[in-house]
């Protein structure tokens, strides 16, 4: 077998009509300029994600996201693990970039997790969406760059 430097782990807990949104997830993280080996795991607890990649694995169960992702840890086959949202949106060298940041802190051995910002993205919706989008993100790691990646 192959070894994996990177596992992926995707939970998606969603409807039919959401499917569309991890697909588009899936075909960046697929069509990615990755120079390392990877899996992409998706525990789906919805039973509407079929995606044919070598890459992928989809694990069809209904549970919530904290299980799947600990499952998505189970079954991964690498020491290096990503989660990442189903509603997220990827660069083309994401995959190598998240690589090279791994290997890069790896070498503190007291670090156990890596975290980033998000980003909200305006959406058109309700009043009280628009206050949650903006209330629940702090803007603390647009002000300390030191803390932000380039990406």
């Amino acid at each position: 077998m192959t070894r994996i430097d990177l596992s992926i782990v995707i939970p998606f807990r969603g409807y039919e009509y959401k499917a569309s949104i991890i697909m588009d997830l899936l075909n960046q993280l697929t069509d990615n300029e990755a120079k390392i080996n990877y899996e992409i795991i998706v525990i789906d607890s919805s039973g509407y994600i079929k995606y044919n990649h070598p890459y992928v694995r989809i694990i069809h169960l209904d549970t919530d996201i904290g299980t799947a992702r600990n499952m998505g840890v189970n079954i991964s086959n690498s020491n290096i693990i990503l989660f990442i949202d189903a509603d997220c949106s990827v660069s083309r060298d994401f995959v190598n970039r998240a690589w090279e940041l791994a290997k890069e802190f790896e070498k503190e051995k007291n670090i156990g997790a890596i975290g980033g910002p998000v980003e909200c993205i305006p959406t058109k919706s309700s009043i009280i969406q628009k206050y949650l989008d903006y209330s629940l993100f702090s803007p603390f790691p647009r002000y300390m760059k030191e803390y932000v990646s380039d990406w």
